[in-house]
């Protein structure tokens, strides 16, 4: 009789998600936690991968986004990752090899085409990827506007309340 392998149950978090900001919290709005970044898990194998099955002309094409929020009350929470690989086609990037950046020489055409489309390439990939991610920052920043004008507010009447105290 085969051995079934049960799913691994759920454990408790041991580390939080969100990084502890010093200080009030209107404070640390303030002042953005600074060195904070996303960590991810390795895509590596599929990414070798598809680097060991690139054929004559072929480039990998390979782009992640994520964003740490900085601000203190969300700080911590990772917008993202998101990621895009893909091989390019009719790129000859051995004819780049040759050029001698340090020289003010023009680029040959065959140059110029490889160094277009893999420049275009990478800037499309980045913004298929900011896409992706844009709906889910829009998120934060409205909570993060939210919060701020609920702190604004909340100083605003105790300033009032302790004028009307005087």
């Amino acid at each position: 009789m085969p051995t079934i392998k049960k799913k691994p149950t759920p454990r408790a978090r041991t580390r939080s998600r969100v990084t502890r900001a010093e200080g009030n919290s209107r404070e640390a709005d303030r002042n953005p936690i600074k060195g904070t970044t996303a960590k991810h898990r390795e895509s590596e194998d599929s990414l070798m991968g598809m680097a060991r099955t690139l054929e004559n002309g072929e480039v990998l094409i390979a782009n992640q986004l994520s964003e740490v929020v900085p601000v203190g009350r969300f700080a911590g929470i990772t917008i993202g990752p998101a990621m895009l690989a893909w091989k390019l086609s009719g790129a000859n990037m051995a004819s780049l090899a040759e050029v001698d950046w340090d020289s003010d020489e023009p680029l040959t055409k065959e140059q110029q085409k490889a160094w277009d489309l893999a420049a275009n390439a990478l800037r499309s990939t980045g913004k298929i990827l900011n896409y992706v991610v844009s709906e889910d920052r829009e998120v934060v920043d409205e909570a993060v506007r939210r919060f701020n004008a609920e702190e604004l507010e909340e100083e605003k009447k105790e300033a009032k309340d302790k004028k009307a105290k005087r």
